[in-house]
């Protein structure tokens, strides 16, 4: 099942799931607003993360290879 997270839990998200890399959050925002990381922004203005992406999210970042 896909969940939705918002922005601010990416990094941590991230740790999780490569096991320890992560990134800043002023990183991933800024790759977001680079339109790098696919996110959606909610009707408060937060920008919104598949949890479904987390694996490709990693893997444009560097920290996980995709198979």
């Amino acid at each position: 099942m896909t969940s939705i997270i918002s922005l601010t839990e990416l990094p941590r998200s991230l740790k999780r799931f490569t096991g320890g890399s992560t990134v800043t959050y002023s990183a991933a925002y800024r790759r977001v607003l680079n339109g790098d990381i696919p996110a959606t922004r909610s009707s408060n203005g937060r920008w919104m993360i598949s949890t479904s992406d987390l694996p490709s999210i990693a893997a444009i970042l560097g920290l996980w290879e995709a198979s």
